[in-house]
Parts: C-alpha cells; structure tokens; sequence
C-alpha cells in the first residue's frame, strides 16, 4: 500500500509490490501481473504485464513473453516488446540489450546508437558510461565516444563529475574527462547536493583494514571526516551513515540530527526515510519520529 508524508494509509495494503510513485504514476504487482496506479490508488493502467518499471519522459519499460517494450501512460505500446534487455528513457533515449550488445533507441523504436557496447547506462548531462572490452568510458548523444574507455570501474555523472578507479584508486573526472580529483579512495559514490562520499583506509595495503566513509567537496577536500561504517548519498539535507552497528542521519555539516539507534535508515524522499529496528520496519520523518510501523512476529 501507500502512506502519506503524515504517515496515514491513503491507498490500503493490497499488492504483492509496489513500486515508488514516478509521473504520478506508481507500478503496482497484483495477482501476478503488473498495472499502474494513480495517486487515488485508481488503475490508470490495468495489470497485464509481466514485469514493468517506473515512467520517465512519459515512458515505462515494460514485459511481456519475456520481452521488454517500452509503453505511453494509457499503457499502450510505443516500442513493441522485442529487447532481452532495457533500461529506462533518459534524455529521450533508452538503452536496449539487442544480441548481446547494447545500444539506444529513441522514442520511436528507432535505433540510433549502434549496439556495439557490452554495457550502457543511461544518460545524465550528455553522458551516457558504456563498457567496451572490459573497461568503461562515456558516449555523448550522438554515440560519440567522448571520454575513452580505460576506466576499471564508473559510475555516472552527477553534478557534472563522476567517479572513476584507476589502478584501483577512485577520482573523480568533470564532463570533458579531465581529472578535477586525483585517484585516492578505496570507494566513492556519486555527488549529490555538493558533496560525494567516499571510502579511505588508514593503511592502505592492509587487506583486514576496514574502510572509513566520509564526504568530500568538488575540490577533494573532507568536509565531513572519514569515521562511519557505511554512508549514503544526501538526499534532502540528510545522509544516513552508520557508526558501531547503528544507523542515523547527518546534515551537511557533519552534525546528528537523527542519532544512531536504527539498524538500517535509507535515503530520504519526499520527506520520508525507511528505517529498521530490533522488531519493525516503518517509516522516518526528518524530525527522526517514527510515523508509521509494522511489527514483526515476537518470540518470547
């Protein structure tokens, strides 16, 4: 089902899985099947795919006899299911698994980027990270390899920097491939809202040294010191970490707002986080104040 910011139920426990709301529209698994709901819990789009995912540009992939087409939002196919593989439009392209390479497609079926890549993203910013031989570079629109592939590892551009290992060291490259922060971390995640997280060790060819997660800026310096067990990207002002087994959440400045008691926060949205602990799962409100719970099965 659904709940509201205020933690009321607005469309009753129902479905076998639900997924976020995406275009006012949320992918919903009923009896097997997935449709779509809209925000008064109405069918906008009746279940009868077998798998389906979120709408973007006003477009979803969806399944069907084990293929993935892509529909419009009267659920009516655009790109008839033909692809072992798809992602999601992104910049009024998608990217399809044709053979056992990928490609891209625009919103008419029409295939536009050869499939010629082992692996395609979606694209962010004009820049889409692709995989070639085992290594991994980025494509601008026109399928243009702009920024070679010679990467060990990538991850997609954010706030026009994405991460990338070299020799299993993360930096940090700009749009142009230019390195703006020099390869250092053991890992990293991509920046949001001014700020990326990343992993140090204190001993770097220490194989049992834990790794230490803190945030740095776009110049590279820590803002947030390298001392919790695991982080997330911040998302409306707060970042979950974990520190000592527990979860909670910090604001950009490093300092608690909600303190580590949880065994697992998520990543905030629409003022709502996932939280876990001992015998519930329910949801957080920024303010740390649990506003819905469901208990789990006690033993005495």
């Amino acid at each position: 089902g659904f709940l509201n910011q205020e933690g009321k139920v607005v469309i009753d426990p129902q479905f076998d899985h639900a997924q976020d709301f995406s275009e006012q529209l949320a992918a919903v698994l009923k009896e097997g099947k997935y449709g779509y709901l809209n925000e008064n819990g109405e069918w906008r789009i009746q279940p009868k795919f077998q798998d389906a995912g979120e709408f973007h540009e006003g477009i979803a992939k969806a399944k069907e006899d084990d293929s993935w087409g892509f529909i419009n939002q009267k659920g009516e196919w655009i790109v008839f299911p033909e692809y072992s593989n798809a992602k999601s439009f992104s910049e009024q392209k998608a990217a399809v698994k044709i053979g056992r390479k990928w490609g891209f497609i625009n919103p008419k079926g029409e295939v536009i980027i050869e499939p010629i890549f082992d692996e395609a993203g979606k694209f962010i910013q004009n820049r889409a990270r692709i995989s070639l031989n085992g290594k991994f570079g980025y494509i601008d629109g026109n399928g243009r390899l702009v920024i070679p592939a010679l990467y060990e590892k990538a991850l997609w551009f954010s706030e026009n920097r994405a991460a990338v290992r070299i020799q299993n060291k993360y930096g940090f490259i700009d749009s142009t491939g230019k390195l703006t922060i020099e390869p250092q971390f053991h890992t990293a995640i991509e920046f949001s809202e001014g700020l990326a997280g990343v992993g140090v060790k204190e001993c770097s060819i220490c194989p049992d040294e834990p790794i230490k997660y803190g945030f740095i800026d776009k110049k590279g310096n820590f803002i947030i010191e390298p001392k919790f067990d695991h982080i997330s990207n911040f998302k409306e002002g707060l970042a979950s970490v974990k520190m000592k087994d527990k979860f909670g959440c910090i604001n950009p400045q490093g300092d608690w707002v909600i303190p580590p008691k949880f065994d697992f926060i998520g990543s905030f949205q629409n003022g709502l986080a996932k939280a876990n602990k001992e015998k519930f799962t329910g949801y957080l409100n920024k303010d740390g104040k649990l506003i819905w719970k469901t208990e789990f099965d006690r033993e005495e």
